[in-house]
């Protein structure tokens, strides 16, 4: 099982949630001069149960579930096949309807499939936020 784990610190705590300021770590292991890929990095300002009561100025250790792997090949998967979807149809539809220019079209239908599966996305990732499942919580306070 993949475990994601990332330390970040407590910026904030409201009711039974803690806002953590957590660095986003880069692929070269912080040789930016190896790899000129990684600029200037902003912390990213997560909300998480606070279940082990954590206060404003700890250092905390964040544990990510198993549905991060489901929403990262919803977030990459739904896209691509939506579009290739209505490229395909597109193309055979408007291709047996004797269109000249059915190329043309079908790439149009499979940018609209495309917006439409961000549509969607956005729908799924308010529904899964409202169930309140927590994609990080806290594991432990560090000091």
């Amino acid at each position: 099982m993949i475990s994601l784990k990332k330390t970040g610190l407590v910026i904030g705590v409201e009711q039974d949630l803690a806002k953590v300021s957590v660095m986003r770590q880069s692929s070269c292991g912080g040789e930016c001069s190896s790899c000129s890929g990684c600029g200037d990095s902003k912390p990213t300002i997560v909300k998480v149960k606070n279940e082990v009561d954590a206060k404003i100025g700890d250092l905390v250790e964040l544990q990510g579930s198993s549905n991060i792997l489901k929403l990262t090949f919803m977030l990459y998967s739904i896209p691509l096949i939506l579009f290739v979807v209505g490229l395909v149809a597109g193309a055979i539809v408007f291709k047996n309807k004797g269109y000249a220019n059915y190329e043309i079209i079908s790439f149009i239908i499979g940018i609209a499939s495309l917006v439409i599966s961000f549509l969607i996305l956005k729908l799924i990732d308010k529904k899964f936020f409202e169930r309140d499942n927590s994609l990080l919580t806290i594991n432990r306070i560090i000091n």
